[in-house]
């Protein structure tokens, strides 16, 4: 007699067993990947809110990301972008590639605090948007990373 790994019933020879149980070790996959799930779009939320933050303030007047620098259209559009991105790779269990539009994500908005900055000569300062976007990002990130690292955790066993 042999039983079934997941449930325990006992199989008669070559019978297989059809249970929907769930052992151990998947349950525990399917808990990392909720929780790397809910990072990466918790991440992507908050950059995506914060696109639409003051980025730089002179005096009263606040500038938004995504209405931009008095040229057009700002990064602000490319981060919802990216934050679009990542959200839609960890509904799709793809959180592990959540890691591209959280870098991409940092290093633009760092290069346009940058690029303020050396514009600006000390006039003004940074609302709070560029750095929720980055703490946004950060949080994306390692929630793509921890995917990344539970993936190779369960390779190797």
């Amino acid at each position: 007699m042999s039983y079934c790994m997941k449930c325990g019933k006992e199989l008669k020879e070559g019978e297989a067993c059809n249970c929907q149980a769930v052992t151990g070790a998947e349950q525990n996959v399917m808990e990392q990947r909720k929780k790397t799930k809910l990072l990466v779009i918790i991440g992507a939320a908050i950059m995506f809110i914060a696109s639409f933050m003051p980025f730089y303030s002179v005096r009263s007047q606040s500038i938004s990301y995504v209405n931009g620098m008095g040229d057009g259209v700002g990064d602000g559009i490319l981060i919802i972008i990216l934050a679009i991105a990542a959200v839609v790779l960890a509904v799709t269990n793809l959180q592990k590639f959540g890691l591209i539009p959280a870098v991409l994500g940092v290093g633009i908005t760092v290069f346009d605090m940058s690029q303020v900055k050396n514009v600006a000569h000390g006039i003004g300062s940074f609302g709070a948007g560029p750095y929720l976007i980055i703490v946004g990002a950060i949080i994306a990130g390692i929630g793509s990373v921890l995917a990344i690292m539970w993936k190779i955790g369960r390779v190797k066993r």
